[in-house]
């Protein structure tokens, strides 16, 4: 997923973090690379209860 890492930077969220924090950002949210074909849907809302995630940050942004 590193390819895309340029692409990440461009959002606000990520634009200070070095390549070992979106790694370990990415992988906190379970992060992935899939690939759509013309006319497939690419957005399903699932409710998901009682259930909660987090990220804990290892370092702080400067």
């Amino acid at each position: 997923m590193e390819e895309y890492y340029g692409i990440l930077r461009k959002s606000d969220i990520f634009q200070l973090a070095d390549d070992d924090m979106i790694k370990h950002v990415l992988y906190c949210l379970e992060g992935h690379v899939r690939v759509y074909g013309k006319g497939e849907i690419i957005y399903q809302y699932v409710a998901v209860r009682n259930k909660r995630y987090s990220c804990i940050f290892l370092d702080s942004f400067p």
